[in-house]
């Protein structure tokens, strides 16, 4: 791929930059943009969020697209400006969301957004939320889908069904949990992310606080409910392997934890999901993405 020559219409800005925050997550899906983009002529840089941000301008420049739009990406956004990039993004949490109104307050910036040169959006639906944030700001917002999608079709999907086969050769015929509960059991407290989201302006007003705490205790009881739920499979069926797969930003220990009596229920966190949901005879999530991305792949999915 690197032996085509360069696209004419790219050749101003043919550097493109893809920071990874979750390598679990995003990966294979920018690995899979990466190859498209050097197919039509970009030199394309791949890596870790931070290392990324900190060598930038080590780099010719090009067109960067970050995972986001919060608040606290508007400084690194006007210093990519300065630099002489163009700057892009999508959401990494827009494919789902319960309430229009509280995901565009907390996960759209109009401050950072305006300094977009394009959005991309997960379709018509979420591009017509991120039109009504972004009125009387004259920047393009693109129902592109995402690459995380696109590794859901064949000929990529194969891959994960491969990759699938040496998780079932260690571990047999096992039923996935993948949990979404970050708001009630996060690796920091409740308290804690609210004072940072506090510092960063994604929660201002007292209404916003009360809504928050709201979701807090919802997913407490939720969070509860399916420790409950892992008690009496495991308990009921004594010889069906059970595999907890925590989101990656909650507190591993504590579902080690609350499931430590249970011979037949692990906690591993590790690798692409897409193998995991491929490997596994079912699926169980609440509210999470990895449900779609399941029955995506024609798995069958419980919620």
């Amino acid at each position: 791929m690197s032996g085509n020559k360069p696209n004419p219409s790219v050749s101003k800005y043919d550097y493109l930059f893809l920071p990874i925050e979750t390598k679990n997550r995003e990966f294979y899906a920018k690995l899979l943009l990466s190859c498209f983009a050097a197919e039509g002529g970009f030199t394309v840089v791949l890596g870790e969020q931070q290392e990324l941000r900190s060598a930038i301008f080590r780099f010719p420049r090009g067109i960067y697209i970050d995972k986001s739009v919060v608040k606290s990406k508007s400084n690194f956004f006007r210093l990519l400006k300065a630099m002489g990039h163009k700057i892009t993004a999508w959401c990494e949490e827009g494919l789902i969301y319960p309430n229009p109104e509280i995901y565009l307050s907390q996960r759209i910036s109009t401050k950072s957004f305006k300094l977009l040169d394009a959005f991309f959006a997960w379709g018509n639906i979420h591009a017509g939320h991120i039109q009504s944030k972004a009125k009387g700001i004259n920047i393009p917002v693109l129902p592109t889908g995402n690459p995380r999608i696109d590794l859901l079709r064949d000929p990529f999907r194969k891959l994960y069904f491969e990759q699938a086969t040496k998780l079932k050769e260690i571990y047999g015929q096992f039923l996935l949990i993948n949990t979404n509960f970050s708001f009630y059991n996060h690796v920091y407290s409740p308290e804690f992310r609210l004072q940072r989201w506090q510092k960063r302006g994604r929660i201002k007003r007292e209404t916003e606080i009360k809504e928050y705490w709201g979701k807090v205790d919802f997913t407490r009881r939720v969070f509860e409910s399916f420790i409950e739920m892992i008690n009496a499979i495991a308990n009921q069926f004594k010889e069906t392997k059970i595999i907890v797969r925590p989101h990656p930003s909650e507190n591993h220990e504590k579902w080690r934890e609350l499931t430590k009596s249970l011979p037949n229920v692990s906690i591993i966190y590790e690798g692409s999901a897409l193998t995991w949901i491929a490997a596994a005879e079912a699926i169980i999530h609440n509210g999470c993405t990895t449900g779609l991305e399941a029955f995506l792949m024609g798995k069958p999915v419980l919620a």
